[in-house]
């Protein structure tokens, strides 16, 4: 059962298609946690506005 299972994976990990689809998610999955976590500091902070000017600059 392992045998078939591993080569199972062998074969998604050969398609570079599968891999590049599953890059393309994590980045996807790590945008979206760092926009919601950015917000959620700017929600929470009163000189976020601010800081975030002061870096514009």
């Amino acid at each position: 059962m392992k045998i078939k299972i591993f080569k199972k994976l062998s074969v998604l990990f050969e398609d570079k298609s599968f891999f590049n689809l599953l890059i393309c998610v994590l980045l996807l999955v790590a945008q979206i946690y760092t926009f919601i976590s950015y917000s959620y500091t700017n929600r929470h902070s009163k000189n976020s506005d601010k800081s975030i000017y002061r870096t514009i600059i």
